[in-house]
């Protein structure tokens, strides 16, 4: 990602789009690692939201969006990671 963020600096890119495309390919990185390995498919909680967060500041560009869908997309993934950890937990019988 710092190469990324380099060459966006190098070619023009604004700063916004740039947070835009690096939030989306933390979603993506995190959905990836949730698929490769089943051990961390609680993954999969952080990595929508933190995609939606990507998009939703591609779309409208401005300070206050990149802080509140960031805000909004940690407060989601913490309690979205913990559902699929307890759904894992309850299916895998390590709970009981």
């Amino acid at each position: 990602m710092l190469v990324l963020a380099t060459w966006a600096k190098r070619v023009g890119i604004d700063t916004i789009y740039l947070a835009s495309i690096v939030i989306t390919m933390l979603g993506l990185i995190c959905t990836v690692i949730a698929f490769l390995d089943e051990k961390r498919i609680s993954y999969l909680g952080s990595s929508i939201p933190f995609i939606l967060s990507g998009i939703s500041i591609a779309i409208w560009p401005s300070r206050d969006v990149i802080i509140w869908s960031f805000f909004i997309a940690s407060l989601v993934a913490g309690p979205a990671t913990a559902f699929v950890m307890m759904y894992q937990l309850k299916h895998t019988g390590a709970g009981k």
